[in-house]
């Protein structure tokens, strides 16, 4: 999930969307990387048993991450999710991981998801592995249908999936196809451009 922020390209000011958080995963990992806080930096790790490793080492390291984080960040995320349950996970996980104070997570369906111009939005549809979906194609396609009419200007939408055959329904053409690896599944992270109006994105060719 980390990796994936990477991709997207979040900074401290980014205004960020997630319309199917989930456990709030993207959320957290993107307040993190707005605010410069370590990996593990809430952690605890066996090595630090380890006599070959001063405990100053330690010390002196947890130090200067805690210095560099950002704490005056204009980073804002919004989490939207059909499921109460995972707008509870995700709400009692922010508080747990410390961003609670820059994130918001409410129960609404992809068709009532609403948008401001100018925001990273990322998103990780199921892809009938883990979540089982009656018609994924039809919800591909309602999840298209969505970008392209809630979605102001200046937006980039980034989503990562498996189904390859799925992804054509979104009736949006990406400015790029990133292939990942999502455990020992072959994806791929898609990137939208979007603007007013827009109904099938900017016209860039599809790029792998």
């Amino acid at each position: 999930a980390a990796g994936i922020i990477d991709l997207a390209r979040v900074r401290p000011d980014t205004q960020f969307v997630d319309p199917m958080c989930g456990s709030g995963t993207f959320l957290i990992e993107a307040a993190y990387k707005a605010m410069n806080i370590a990996p593990g930096l809430r952690r605890h790790f066996s090595a630090e048993s380890w006599d070959i490793i001063p405990a100053s080492v330690w010390k002196q390291e947890r130090e200067k991450a805690l210095s560099e984080v950002v704490k005056d960040t204009s980073f804002r995320a919004q989490g939207f999710d059909i499921d109460p349950e995972a707008v509870a996970l995700t709400v009692d996980n922010a508080k747990k991981a410390g961003v609670i104070a820059h994130i918001t997570a409410e129960q609404r369906g992809i068709e009532r998801f609403e948008h401001r111009s100018g925001t990273v939005t990322v998103c990780n549809p199921p892809y009938g592995e883990r979540i089982k979906v009656e018609d994924l194609n039809a919800m591909y396609e309602k999840l298209g249908d969505t970008f392209k009419q809630k979605y102001g200007k200046d937006c980039d939408v980034w989503l990562i999936t498996s189904d390859f055959e799925a992804m054509k329904h979104i009736g949006l053409h990406p400015s790029a196809k990133i292939p990942v690896q999502n455990g020992s599944l072959d994806c791929r992270f898609l990137h939208f451009e979007l603007y007013e109006g827009s109904k099938k994105g900017k016209n860039q060719p599809d790029a792998e």
